[in-house]
């Protein structure tokens, strides 16, 4: 009879996990200066002690994961390493984290979703001669291991009751709800490796010769010199990627004038670079306009782009959400 404690997302997915290892990475550190550490696979036990290796060394670390899931104990032991280390954790843009991998992601100190990500948990179950079958006895196990991070009774019944052969997937409104603290937000940024261990000392971004025809990469490399604290580059980029016709990069200008990053500071002005941004949908413009035009004593103006932005459930709807409910709406 065989018979092991699983998570994961099909029984095709399962089995594969317990026969191929995550792949764990030591990825280099980020603008901050944190170390992200990349997981991507599936889940088994010896993960643990693989994990524990990567991450001796280090104080601070962002933990980036896409995996189908694996081993309960694997997702469980790395997710509790994670706290006990005070480490952070994220699912960043397109990745995709369900079962046991989403159960290591609660483990973190801070839990950040790219807006384009999805994760997802479902109940523990065994296989038993080949058959895939709940387990109360695991779900009693992912029960405790919630408690212990601090979770409540609903979050813990959200994690445990979709059955085997489904997800239940944590949204911004989910979150809320059920009391799983987690920021949505781009994670570009957070978990961008610019410079590798090997270029620990005053790293510098490295210019080469060859321009950077893609607005995306002009885009990422302002906010690389903004991370940075060099403000007048990071602007000179972002106007690059603004003349080949790149939504965001609009909002990024406007806060440099919003806060005086490298320029006077001037809301007028920033609420320019805002609305060309809000006007083509892109919601964290929509919020910031909102906030803007309210505080400016324009009212409507600003309920009106904060609804917009709250509508769109992007990276700005929990500023849009903040100032509708701070406004009495």
């Amino acid at each position: 009879m065989i018979r092991r404690l699983l998570l994961g997302g099909a029984a095709a997915v399962i089995i594969a996990g317990a026969t191929h290892a995550a792949e764990i990475r030591l990825e280099g550190k980020n603008a901050d200066g944190v170390s992200v550490v990349s997981i991507t696979g599936n889940f088994i036990e010896q993960d643990i002690e693989r994990f524990a290796d990567v991450t001796k060394d280090l104080e601070q670390a962002i933990i980036s994961f896409s995996s189908n899931g694996g081993s309960l104990l694997a997702g469980i032991e790395i997710g509790t390493r994670i706290r006990l280390r005070g480490y952070k954790t994220v699912v960043a843009d397109q990745k995709m984290c369900y079962s046991a991998c989403a159960l290591a992601w609660l483990g973190g100190a801070t839990r950040y979703v790219d807006n384009s990500a999805k994760i997802g948990f479902h109940a523990a179950y065994m296989e038993l001669d080949g058959r895939f079958q709940e387990t109360g006895m695991g779900n009693a196990v992912i029960g405790g291991y919630a408690a212990n991070l601090g979770l409540r009774t609903s979050a813990i019944m959200f994690l445990t009751s979709a059955p085997p052969d489904d997800f239940n997937y944590l949204t911004y409104d989910i979150s809320q709800t059920v009391g799983i603290r987690s920021e949505f937000i781009d994670t570009r940024i957070l978990i961008m490796t610019p410079y590798t261990q090997k270029d620990q000392i005053a790293p510098r971004i490295q210019e080469d010769k060859t321009e950077i025809f893609s607005a995306e990469a002009q885009l990422l490399r302002g906010l690389e010199y903004e991370k940075r604290g060099e403000y007048v580059e990071a602007r000179r980029w972002y106007l690059k990627a603004v003349e080949q016709g790149n939504v965001e990069a609009n909002t990024w200008l406007g806060g440099l004038f919003e806060y005086g990053r490298g320029v006077p500071q001037n809301q007028a002005v920033a609420n320019y670079w805002y609305r060309k941004a809000a006007e083509q949908g892109h919601s964290v413009a929509q919020a910031r306009l909102g906030s803007a035009y309210y505080y400016l004593g324009a009212r409507d103006e600003g309920v009106k782009w904060s609804r917009k932005a709250a509508l769109q459930g992007g990276p700005g709807s929990d500023l849009a959400r903040e100032n509708l409910r701070r406004w009495g709406y």
